[in-house]
């Protein structure tokens, strides 16, 4: 895989009980390292995992929304945009702790963040 193509993560600036989450920003390639998809369709494909303690929710939260081809920067051959997410209102569990955020696009994954909720 080259180095030009990744997705990573970081921690939304409010870490608030309710408000908590993630940006992130990705440039994947077309028809290869897993990426089937093209143009706006590849935000479909990011799965998100959040773990705390023994709880863990995979999921992905634009499958069932719509994309609009303006979301993404389409070079080609390859695809290149970024997102905001918030967690909580994805998950079953909440409260006080530290949760773990990973996310993947076809076969690339991102850096993993710490999110301290209090």
């Amino acid at each position: 895989m080259s180095d030009e193509y990744f997705i990573t993560i970081e921690a939304l600036p409010d870490t608030s009980a309710k408000n908590w989450g993630v940006k992130g920003k990705f440039s994947v390639p077309y028809q290869r390292d897993g990426i089937t998809a093209h143009g706006a369709q590849v935000l479909k494909h990011i799965i998100l995992v959040v773990t705390r303690g023994g709880n863990y929710k995979a999921l992905a939260p634009y499958q069932k929304v719509i994309v609009f081809q303006d979301d993404v920067n389409d070079n080609g051959d390859s695809v290149a945009g970024a997102f905001n997410l918030p967690i909580q209102p994805h998950i079953e569990f909440d409260g006080a702790g530290d949760y773990y955020v990973l996310c993947s696009l076809g076969m690339f994954l991102s850096n993993i963040v710490k999110i301290s909720i209090k």
